[in-house]
């Protein structure tokens, strides 16, 4: 699992080509077989850009990666925020399920319920 690795860019700290950058973790993301967050959180801040940025979801898509969705809720009224705009934006690209873990085994699911 590897969640908001772009966090960064809520402090302001945005590189000036993150290109090269991206490509390097969505290599090692794939090599290792991980499931990638695509959550909501950063909507709710200045930013206001889901994690991970579109760029890098769209080669994070090109590898391979699996995904998971998440709000990052601290609080009720958040659990599941936005979760229909993480559908559309996974959708977008062609992703259809998403994984889900129980005992750290990785199961396929669909990302929208039947």
């Amino acid at each position: 699992m590897l969640a908001h690795p772009d966090l960064i860019k809520v402090a302001g700290y945005l590189a000036s080509n993150p290109g090269d950058y991206w490509d390097a973790m969505a290599e090692s993301a794939a090599k290792s077989d991980l499931s990638m967050e695509c959550s909501s959180a950063g909507w709710t801040k200045p930013i206001a850009e889901q994690y991970p940025a579109e760029g890098f979801l769209d080669r994070l898509v090109a590898r391979g990666l699996t995904f998971t969705t998440a709000s990052d809720a601290h609080s009720l009224e958040r659990v599941g925020s936005r979760a229909g705009e993480l559908a559309d934006l996974l959708e977008a690209r062609g992703v259809h399920e998403v994984a889900a873990y129980t005992n750290r085994q990785r199961q396929m699911i669909p990302l929208r319920a039947s």
